[in-house]
């Protein structure tokens, strides 16, 4: 790795910690910290169990800039299980994972899916951490997203926004 990428990799190391570290900490309110699990049990509108229609947006870490727009589904299952499928199935499988809440009305999970090539033959896989926000029906979320190559080796990393909406009959 070349002098310049590894001084771009640090300032993204950088850049994510403080910003996910920022939003962490100005995003507590000590009220809804406590017995969130009672309330969400008791309030189904606050449960992110279920099915949701969501867009992700890839964006440029540094910028926000757009750089796709993809959309996707995800499923979030009672117990802490996920799964999720994008529209391009053809280089990727789904994604599986977990998830937790981890205050009232916040979540994160992580998931993974494989990448394959035009071919068939393996290509590596994706990892995807995000933090998601519930609002009645809508699910608001970032994520961080690392790509790996088929020897296990990190070779990229990113950034994503996505809002979904819950699917209903």
């Amino acid at each position: 790795m070349n002098k310049k990428t590894q001084t771009f990799v640090v300032v993204l190391a950088m850049t994510l910690t403080l910003t996910f570290g920022l939003s962490i900490a100005y995003g507590q309110n000590t009220d809804d910290n406590q017995s969130f699990d009672s309330l969400e049990r008791n309030d189904n509108d606050n449960s992110i169990v279920g099915t949701w229609v969501a867009v992700v947006t890839q964006r440029n870490c540094q910028t926000g800039e757009v750089i796709r727009m993809i959309p996707v589904l995800n499923t979030f299952n009672q117990g802490g299980t996920m799964m999720e499928g994008g529209s391009s199935l053809t280089t990727r499988g789904p994604g599986h994972g977990t998830w937790e809440q981890t205050r009232r009305r916040q979540y994160s999970s992580v998931f993974m899916f494989l990448r394959s090539n035009p071919d068939g033959t393996y290509n590596g896989f994706q990892k995807i951490r995000r933090f998601h926000t519930l609002n009645n029906d809508t699910l608001t979320t970032n994520a961080t997203f690392e790509n790996f190559n088929a020897g296990g080796l990190l070779v990229s990393t990113g950034c994503a926004t996505e809002t979904a909406t819950r699917l209903t009959e």
